[in-house]
């Protein structure tokens, strides 16, 4: 196997150049000797000034001068900025392996507390939720381990929706993964001339890299060129480029119609030929990644979690996401924990690729176990610790002439981690853990402690809309929404739809699950907050009618979509059952079985598509909303202006 390495003159994805640097591992303990819990004081010094970490000398950290300076009667003097970075790293490392190990034996006790979290779980609703400020601050790690430790209690996913009473009982889960890819692997190996390398590079960037920028595009010119000149080699490198190429051959803006579609069971076109030729150039070299900590291993796995997507293997991808997260931050510990003679700063270029790998590896694995219920990864102990990526800088031209592609989709990438990060502070509030098993009804004090943390969200919500520059923004939604031509416009709408609906969606639970012992003007309030997320439903089924392109978001549209449709079809359902006191006030839109049929009618090309669930979802909104008539829906069914 050839060996990685890059000469000095040769490109790297992550920056332009980097020294080695000198592997010094005089300030590591050691891993031997283990002492019992002490008091934060130390007697020796924690940090060694410059004049006794040259001789390796023991330091007493006196300040202003230590003692062996006073004795010699020289300047002393501390590098802060390094000893502070030291420091950090470590204290994170520790942080990092006590919330794993609190995480452990949370997991392992879960079965013997099943009824204390039940009780806990329904005290939630007496705490509204903080703001970010104060209740992300101090020791995060252990806030989000005690809070909410593995994200299966809290889930708002497709399959939470059907233990509601409104639907009939014994609903089966939608299947997500058999772990098997319907079409084989080719064993002959795809063309490299530099005009194919370049058309699926082309592809892949237009529809992948615009709203992911986890790559150097200069330097993936390099790659592409490099490949094209002299083959596959075994280096990352090579399985980068197999990836890039991958992606884009399966990724395009053409009309998706069928049997041209990858996801079709019967039969292959060419692109999808192509696509799996370079997948199995790149899966012979993963391993490599896997097996090295660097960005570019990084970015390989990130890619491979973008490709399974792409297949809709969702489980695939939350795999090879969290590995490529894990990578990205070993990559920044060992960064960070050189020691050598000269301090070490980080490229420009290098900080702005190595946050944005690693943010979208956690964006996607938080999307994918969200709605899935999969136990937390320690991506999330780790968040919290990073800088905010900055976006590259205009150049003068772009401010005269308005802002240039690459710098929008920056803006539109950091739209999109602050949303994630109002999407995160939702679901550990607690707002979606009482009456999660149907069970029980709020009384008073938590039905307004609900309201309470729903205005708080909401108002944070507005102030990222209004937030958002005017290259990527996009009206408000009103009695119907259009088609959005603009990718960026359109995916930021669907994100503010989204998080609207997941604030309103545990009064529509309420409304759907429980008579309620509240007062009518309370009830009105749960219902009124209920109907907005009704409307929300009927909106995201707008938003996205059809699909357009073939990308990575297919797999979560369709789960997304499917559970707004069922939402719905349960409203209508809902005058079947009396009891529920606040579903007789809900308002539910004229519009609602035209905006599900519409649905079905964009999906129906995937109906046979056995991967993902797919064709689970398609059968259950059919069998659900047949025999459906408007004669079920609630009396107060009026349009929502």
């Amino acid at each position: 196997m050839q060996h990685q390495s890059h000469s000095p003159d040769e490109p790297s994805l992550i920056t332009s150049r980097s020294r080695p640097g000198k592997r010094a591992c005089t300030d590591a303990p050691e891993s031997g000797k283990q002492t019992p819990p002490a008091p934060r004081s130390r007697a020796r010094a924690a940090i060694a000034c410059v004049r006794c970490r040259d001789r390796k000398s023991r330091c007493d950290g006196g300040r202003p001068v230590c003692g062996y300076c006073a004795r010699i009667s020289a300047a002393c003097e501390y590098d802060i900025i390094r000893d502070a970075e030291r420091a950090l790293s470590h204290d994170m490392g520790v942080q990092i392996l006590e919330a794993i190990q609190q995480l452990t034996q949370l997991v392992r006790a879960e079965p013997r507390r099943e009824q204390a979290d039940d009780d806990r779980d329904s005290n939630n609703f007496h705490t509204p939720a903080l703001p970010p400020s104060v209740s992300e601050q101090s020791h995060p790690a252990a806030a989000q381990v005690t809070g909410c430790p593995s994200g299966l209690k809290f889930t708002e996913g497709l399959d939470s929706i059907f233990s509601w009473r409104v639907f009939p009982a014994g609903l089966d889960p939608i299947p997500v993964d058999d772990g098997r890819s319907t079409i084989p692997m080719p064993d002959e190996l795809p063309r490299t001339s530099f005009s194919e390398l370049t058309r699926l590079q082309t592809s892949y960037c237009r529809v992948v890299h615009s709203v992911n920028p986890i790559l150097d595009l200069g330097t993936l010119d390099y790659y592409i060129a490099h490949v094209a000149e002299n083959g596959f080699d075994w280096t990352t490198r090579t399985c980068l480029v197999a990836l890039v190429c991958a992606i884009g051959a399966i990724c395009h803006d053409q009309a998706v119609k069928p049997p041209l579609s990858p996801f079709t069971v019967n039969g292959r076109n060419s692109d999808v030929d192509v696509a799996y030729r370079f997948w199995s150039v790149a899966c012979k070299r993963l391993g490599r990644a896997m097996s090295e900590q660097t960005l570019e291993s990084a970015q390989c796995l990130c890619l491979a979690g973008i490709w399974f997507m792409c297949n809709l293997r969702p489980l695939d991808a939350w795999n090879h996401f969290t590995m490529a997260g894990n990578c990205c931050y070993a990559t920044m510990l060992a960064r960070k924990s050189r020691c050598s003679l000269e301090p070490q700063t980080a490229q420009p270029l290098s900080q702005v690729i190595e946050d944005s790998i690693f943010y979208t590896a956690y964006k996607s694995e938080l999307e994918i176990r969200y709605e899935l219920a999969i136990p937390g990864s320690v991506l999330e102990y780790i968040e919290d610790q990073l800088v905010f990526p900055s976006p590259p800088t205009p150049s003068h031209t772009s401010q005269l002439e308005g802002l240039d592609e690459e710098t929008v989709s920056w803006y539109y990438y950091l739209s999109e981690i602050a949303a994630r990060h109002l999407i995160n502070r939702i679901l550990k509030s607690g707002m979606h853990a009482s009456g999660h098993d149907g069970q029980h009804s709020p009384d008073e004090p938590q039905a307004r402690a609900l309201l309470q943390s729903y205005r708080l969200f909401k108002a944070q919500l507005e102030s990222w809309y209004k937030s958002l520059p005017p290259q990527i923004s996009f009206p408000p939604p009103s009695a119907t929404i259009g088609p959005e031509p603009d990718p960026f416009r359109r995916i930021l709408r669907s994100r503010y739809l989204a998080i609207l609906e997941l604030l309103c969606r545990p009064f529509v639970r309420i409304c759907l699950n429980h008579t309620l012992s509240l007062n009518s003007d309370l009830i009105d309030e749960i219902a009124s907050v209920a109907s907005e997320g009704l409307q929300c439903c009927a909106w995201r089924l707008q938003a996205i009618r059809t699909l357009k392109r073939l990308d990575h978001g297919v797999w979560i549209w369709v789960r997304n979509s499917t559970a707004c449709s069922m939402i719905l079809i349960g409203a209508a359902r809902s005058s079947m059952f009396p009891e529920l006191n606040a579903a007789a006030r809900l308002r539910l839109s004229e519009n609602w079985r035209e905006n599900i049929l519409a649905f079905l009618e964009g999906v129906e090309m995937f109906s046979r598509e056995p991967r993902g669930g797919v064709r689970e979802c398609y059968r259950l909104i059919c069998s659900s909303i047949e025999g459906l008539h408007d004669t079920e829906s609630p009396s107060s069914v009026v349009a929502l202006a």
